[in-house]
């Protein structure tokens, strides 16, 4: 009996519960919206008190809004007890469907923990010596003197999937005829990567293997199947999932559904885009299983309690090596008091990590939806918030610096200081939101840019300041409702600072970023370009000046808009003119103190064209572009830290 059916976990169907809904207004004010998290305190043993809970929300959402992950789940457990489990975010991005404690992640590379505990219960029953190789238990293949051991260490000599491209690429030809997804054959899944050369001398070196997991799951099968009639995933529900009530560890077989999440990633525009299903049953024993965050509490709780193996099995299992951070199926990180026991996960729609702190008795767990994150972080940021004092990482957002942009991105950056974040390409209702969730942690809006996508969907990009003026975003108005929200706003203290403006449904429609400040803004649209340029020198000589400019085509003729402020800074507004006069221009005024404020760019007749205002000012201003996404975000990153902060951005 090589595979192993579906029917050997049990059937659970997750309680239903009332979750909480973020509801699409045509307008957002930031008052009242709740951070989108959900949570189930009757599933909790031992409540953390209402302080600390509060004080890692606050420290959850402000990371998850740096890393801007989409949904994640976390757990914290304390003397084997759960303590915390809460979602945050979204699970379906597209619905804005919550996070919660029933919402299943897979758990990628933490499921090689599960195969190490198995492993040694085996051994404690006299049926697997670690010091035994592979093909003593599995005759059918030969990997050349690879001891149990070694596989549960990483120290087989199988490579991982880089070295296993390179060195025999036919692994990746016979993975597509891996059985039908209603059984796990563990021994067809070895059966896929049979003819792989070791990259070294088995005990030699650490070189982390997903294919070494795999082959000691075939390993625990064979065990299993001779002694108990029972293959590997039923040895991990009755060793494992049963005794420590885990119901919804599973493996993942079937296309999965809700309460799966959805799964995301950043493509090479540094946009997020829904992860397609593939398969993971062949690699089961290395990255096969999901569960929800609940079940991971209680395997963390598990394990911190000792219940399973014994003291001794445990000491063994968790005693690093030498020239490794990594145990048999566990990392082992730290010493003294900041020593930690666990594992990270990456994999096709997740990425996460648990770890346990024994000297402290607590346990953490992170399991995130977006294959950008890093859990660990998270983790360590959480286990700080304990008063644990691991370092913590610092967050660098990956973006393929090889990738061609379909985009051209600009921006103007003046002096300031502060933390900025700039989301792109979020869909209309995904954008409200999460100017919403943003302003509750800190984030306001400065500037919103909207285009339409390639499949003719709404998308915005904008910039954030952290603890700027208070604003408010509104889209989705008609001209004549627009200004009518300007005035009434405008006795509220909220300004008009940024405006956009698009067609929908035939209909022109505006949308604008209101600040909380003393400068009333007066908004002018629907202006030809005769009529706009002696609108803007008749107000330059009242003293308002020009800080905002747009332009669209209604079908006849090009119109244009403008928003004023009161002021007496000399001005310059040029328009229409080719990219190499104008940036010559911004180079002849800046040498007159000129600096830029605002740029608008588009295509009439295949051809491109750039206007922009300029200001006198004396601080630094900057004119950065790129065609690239991947650098733009780096040089504004790095422009950032040298304290300069973006206020104008621009997508063409």
């Amino acid at each position: 009996m090589h595979g192993a059916l579906l029917h050997e976990f049990p059937t659970f169907v997750p309680n239903s519960y009332c979750m909480p809904s973020l509801q699409r207004p045509l307008s957002l004010t930031l008052a009242g919206v709740c951070f989108v998290f959900s949570s189930l305190f009757a599933q909790i043993d031992l409540p953390l008190d209402s302080a600390t809970r509060q004080r890692l929300d606050s420290v959850i959402e402000a990371e998850r809004a740096l890393q801007q992950i989409v949904g994640l789940a976390v757990t914290v457990v304390r003397d084997g007890q759960i303590s915390m489990a809460r979602g945050y975010g979204y699970s379906d991005w597209e619905s804005l469907r919550p996070v919660d404690t029933q919402t299943i992640f897979r758990w990628a590379s933490m499921s090689k923990s599960l195969t190490s505990v198995t492993a040694f219960k085996l051994k404690e029953q006299g049926l697997l010596n670690l010091d035994s190789t592979a093909h003593h238990y599995v005759p059918d293949f030969n990997f050349e003197g690879v001891k149990v051991a070694h596989l549960l260490q990483n120290r087989s000599g199988l490579g991982h999937y880089d070295e296993m491209n390179k060195t025999y690429p036919e692994w990746g030809l016979r993975l597509p005829f891996y059985p039908n997804r209603d059984t796990l054959d563990m021994f067809a899944a070895v059966n896929i990567f049979k003819g792989a050369p070791l990259q070294f001398v088995p005990g030699e070196r650490n070189l982390y293997s997903t294919f070494g997991f795999v082959v000691a799951g075939l390993v625990i099968d064979r065990i299993g199947v001779e002694h108990f009639q029972k293959g590997y995933p039923t040895l991990v529900n009755e060793y494992i999932a049963s005794p420590l009530g885990m119901t919804t560890l599973k493996p993942e077989l079937k296309d999965p559904l809700p309460p799966e999440t959805t799964g995301y990633y950043l493509d090479n525009e540094s946009e997020i885009q829904v992860r397609k299903d593939d398969d993971i049953r062949w690699k089961l024993a290395g990255g096969g299983f999901h569960s929800n965050i609940l079940d991971l509490g209680r395997y963390i709780g598990g394990l911190m309690t000792g219940k399973i193996l014994s003291p001794e099995s445990y000491a063994q299992m968790w005693t690093k090596q030498t020239d490794a951070d990594y145990a048999y199926g566990f990392d082992v990180k730290g010493e003294g008091n900041l020593r930690s026991v666990g594992h990270s996960g990456a994999q096709a729609k997740t990425r996460t990590v648990f770890m346990i702190f024994p000297a402290f008795k607590t346990g953490i767990g992170v399991m995130c939806n977006s294959e950008w994150a890093s859990p660990e972080r998270m983790a360590h940021l959480i286990a700080r918030a304990l008063g644990i004092e691991v370092k913590v990482e610092n967050y660098e957002p990956a973006c393929n610096e090889k990738s061609k942009s379909k985009n051209s991105y600009l921006a103007i950056v003046e002096v300031g200081t502060g933390t900025q974040l700039v989301r792109k390409a979020y869909p209309s209702r995904q954008f409200q939101a999460e100017v919403a969730v943003l302003a509750k942690v800190g984030y306001r809006l400065q500037e919103a840019d909207s285009y339409l996508d390639k499949n003719n969907v709404r998308r915005w990009d904008g910039v954030f300041r952290l603890l700027g003026p208070e604003t408010q975003f509104m889209t989705q108005q008609h001209p004549d409702s627009f200004n009518v929200r300007i005035n009434r706003l405008a006795k509220e203290g909220f300004h008009l600072i940024d405006m956009e403006t698009y067609i929908a449904n035939k209909n022109r429609l505006w949308a604008g970023v209101f600040q909380r400040n003393e400068r009333p803004a007066q908004f002018f649209h629907d202006l030809e370009e005769t009529s706009f340029q002696k609108k803007f020198q008749e107000l330059s000589r009242k003293g308002q000046q020009l800080v905002d400019i747009k332009n669209y085509w209604d079908g006849k003729t090009r119109r244009w808009a403008g928003l004023f402020v009161p002021g007496r800074q000399s001005q310059a507004f040029l328009r229409n003119l080719t990219e190499e006069a104008f940036w010559q221009k911004d180079k002849t005024l800046a040498e007159q103190g000129l600096k830029l404020v605002d740029v608008e760019v588009y295509v009439q007749n295949r051809q491109t064209f750039w206007s922009g205002v300029w200001q006198q000012e004396n601080d630094d201003r900057q004119l950065i572009r790129d065609n690239q996404s991947c650098s733009f975000q780096k040089r504004c990153r790095g422009l950032t830290e040298k304290g300069l902060l973006i206020v104008e951005w621009e997508r063409f």
